[in-house]
Parts: C-alpha cells; structure tokens; sequence
C-alpha cells in the first residue's frame, strides 16, 4: 500500500502545480480585465484542482461570468448613449474588480455624459425661470463631473440659487408695496438672467407704480365736416417711453409722430351723424378720444334746409349694445352633406338691434356634387339658392371682438345640373360663430322640415339636411 502511495505521490503533486499554476492565470486575467481569458483558466483549474482549492476556483469562475456579463451589458448600454444603465453595470463591475481599468475609465465616461445632459436640463430650467429645478439639475451634475463641467455645474448653481433668493425676496417686498427695494431684487435676476419674462414683466410693474404714467391730449373730442378733413393733436406724456393711438373708427386714418398725431376722416356719405371713439395708451395710463362727424345735408320741399347735425346725438346706453355697425357682408363658405359636398357664396345681411339681439340673412349661391373631387373641377351635381332667415343673439365684448349664437328658418330653391327638376325645401338652421374685426367666422347645422313642392307631406318627415356648415365673411 505504501509502495502505491509513493508511487501516485509525484503525480498528485503535478496535478496540484497545474491547479495552481491555471488558478493563479485566472486571478491574473481577472485583475487585468480580461474576463474571457479568466474563465477560461478557472475551466482549466477546476480539472486539476482538489478538494483544497475547490471553492476559490469556483469563485474566482462566478465572479469572471459575472463581470463579463456587465461589461457586455454596460458596453451595450453605452453604444445606445443609455448611459444611465451603462454606469450601474460598469459600477457592478468595479464592485466586485476595482482594479479594472477599462470600466473605471467608462465608469468616468458616463459621469461625464449624465453631467453634461444635466447641466443642460439646468441650463434650460433657468432659462425659463424655474430656479428649483435648475437647482437640483446643477446638483446633480455637481456629484457626476470633473474638470470643466464641474465647473460650469457649480457657477450654474450658484446663478440658480442667487435667481432663486432674488425672486423670493422681490416677490415678498412687492406683496408688501415696497416697490422700489422689489425693483431692485428683479433687476438682480434680470442681470443675471435676462431671458427671465416674469422678472421682467414685475420690474416693468414696479416701475409703472413708482413713477406712474401719465398722458395728456390737447383735445378729447374731435368734430368733422361732412366732408371729412383732419385734425392735429398734440401729445404729452411722462414716464412713458412712447404711445399708440388704438381703435381707430373704419372711416378714420392716422399718422404717429414724436409729439403729436393727425387723424383723418373721410367724406360721410350718408346723411345720418356717426360717432365712435378711439384711444391714446401710454404705459398703463388710457385716453379716451370721442369722433363725430356730420351727415349729407337733407334738402325736404316746402321746409328749410336740415342737417343732420342738427338732430340730438344718440347716446348708447344699453346693456350689450352693438360695437360695431358693419353689417353688410360678403360670405364663403363649405356645406357637408350625407352624400354631396357644396360649396356656396353671397352676400350678407345682419341689422343688430339692443341689448344683442339681431337678424341673420341674406343670400347663398350654393353648388353641390356628390363626388368630391367634381368641386376641384368645376363639376356640379346640384344648385341652390338658400336665403337665411334667423333671430341671432350676440355677445359684444367690444367693437372689434363678439361672439353669436343663431337659429331659424332657411328657404331653399334646389335644382338639378340640367336644370330639369327642382325642390323648395325649407329647413331649421342654428348654429354661432365669432367676429375679430371685418372678419366673421360661422359654423352651422340644418334639419329639414318640409318641401313646398310637396306640400301635403310637409312636417311628416324630418332629418339632418346638412350636416354641418362653415363660412367666412368680410363685413362692412
């Protein structure tokens, strides 16, 4: 037994030299960062090892299975600029390896990404004012950066936390009416951050309360000839860098100078007065200029001469009074149908009365096809003559701007391409819409009711004639 015990004695002894020997290449490979070339070596070592050596072979091949797995994981991460996932791998990798090189570098390398993106979120949050948020975006780049970023993080930071103070304490001494200390903590933030639109806006308040602005016209009401002419006045203001002259009547013109303006007005062509006002604004401070104007001198027989200034002015003193007068128009407008599609023109009619009431009327040119693309061609399937008559309801907001509501009835003449065959429909029709100015804008649906055609029918049969309705029109 001895003498076979000596005998396998040099052979154990190799077979642990090799275990040894591929063990400690592993550990070589795995502190160089050459994980393949580290498994391979623990394989090897796991065929010579004994039962001493075991549980390093083990470890030492787990942990080079693990770090490969992250290198390749984080290097992936990193191709796809996912430097966020690319850093908790190469972290992992450094856990476990500290001495590996190439992931400390890529480690370094996301820092340096996630920084800069950072401070560009910061960058971007102070430009629009929000100082917490870039705060907190400098404070990350600060614990991610090196060198220059790092740098540029921390004299982001400081801006943001200077803005940010700045603001609290401005908004507080405003809130108290202490507006020239507010004005000088605003201007703190606009020095620092110029693109700062609230600050901006708030320095421009506290300097119209501490020196208000004020506006003075050498005439508040201007009177004109029927023939119209022109008028000069004077301007003076203070604390102010300039004015406007705004609201302008239609039948008005104007020309702006340093220190005064000319208004013009038109020949009135009719005989009766109107009247209108516009306004001079500088800084928060408005004024108020009234216009009036005579109307064609009336010539009646058997009387004296009369003229229409001579009859009493009118004053507008209603609840929702129309602003404007405009209510002659010209409309364009497209219809949907079930199976047609129209298109239709004409001109307009809308008489307002008190308190925002008013007709809808007029006349629509309409032509219909029943295949889209015939409307591009010119080619028509159908003609209508439509004439509106609605009750409308308007919410005059001023005179350049009212929105309205309408329903009522419309009269409709259809006839064919061929002009072969007709139809007199007549249809309910609602529908509202908005002015900005000259220009109206209108949506709309109708029902039918009946056909005079078929008079006998009429009422037994009712369903969506258009399915909606939209038009544009210049008013005047």
């Amino acid at each position: 037994m001895k003498r076979i015990i000596i005998l396998f004695l040099p052979v154990i002894s190799a077979l642990s030299a090799y275990s040894q020997t591929y063990l400690q290449d592993g550990d070589h490979c795995f502190e160089a960062g050459d994980y393949v070339c580290a498994e391979t070596k623990y394989e090897e070592a796991l065929e010579f090892t004994g039962k001493e050596d075991l549980p390093k072979v083990e470890i030492g091949l787990t942990r080079a299975r693990q770090c490969a797995r992250y290198i390749k994981d984080a290097d992936e991460a990193f191709e796809k600029e996912n430097y966020g996932v690319a850093k908790e791998n190469y972290q992992k990798v450094l856990d476990s390896n500290p001495k590996d090189t190439k992931a400390k570098l890529q480690l370094e390398e996301c820092n340096n990404f996630l920084a800069t993106a950072s401070i560009q979120e910061g960058k971007t949050c102070f430009e629009e004012g929000k100082y917490a948020c870039a705060e907190t975006k400098y404070s990350e780049a600060l614990k991610l950066a090196s060198g220059k970023n790092k740098l540029t993080a921390d004299k982001g930071l400081d801006k943001a936390k200077l803005c940010a103070k700045s603001i609290k304490a401005a908004d507080q001494e405003f809130e108290k009416e202490d507006y020239k200390a507010a004005k000088e903590d605003y201007q703190i933030v606009l020095d620092t951050n110029p693109q700062d639109a609230y600050a901006k806006s708030r320095l421009e308040k506290c300097s119209e309360l501490i020196n208000p602005a004020n506006i003075k016209v050498s005439k508040e009401t201007l009177s004109f000839s029927q023939s119209g002419g022109s008028e000069r006045i004077e301007v003076e203001i203070t604390n102010a860098g300039s004015y406007s002259v705004d609201a302008l009547p239609s039948w008005c013109t104007k020309q702006e100078y340093e220190e005064y303006f000319v208004i013009s007005c038109r020949e009135n062509a009719g005989s009766t007065k109107r009247t209108d006002y516009f306004t001079v604004t500088a800084g928060n401070k408005k004024v108020r200029i009234n216009v009036e104007q005579t109307g064609k001198t009336v010539n009646r027989a058997g009387t004296a001469t009369v003229t229409a200034t001579q009859k009493p002015v009118r004053t507008r003193n209603c609840f929702n009074c129309p602003g404007t007068r405009d209510n002659w128009g010209l409309t364009l407008g497209y219809a949907d149908y079930d199976n047609a599609e129209g298109v239709l023109f004409g001109p307009k009619f809308e008489p307002l009365f008190k308190y925002g009431f008013g007709l809808n009327t007029g006349i629509n040119f309409e032509a219909r096809s029943y295949k889209i693309y015939e409307i591009y061609e010119f080619e028509f399937d159908r003609y209508t003559i439509n004439i509106p008559l609605h009750l409308e309801y308007r919410l005059n907001f001023s005179k350049w701007f009212n929105m309205f509501f309408y329903g009522g009835l419309g009269f409709n003449a259809v006839t064919d391409a061929d002009f072969s065959d007709y139809l007199l429909p007549v249809t309910f029709e609602y529908g509202g819409g908005f002015r900005i100015s000259h220009i109206q804008f209108g949506i709309g649906k109708s029902l039918y009711i009946g056909d005079f055609k078929y008079i006998d029918y009429f009422g037994q049969y009712n369903y969506t004639y258009q399915n909606y309705a939209v038009s544009i029109s210049y008013m005047f």
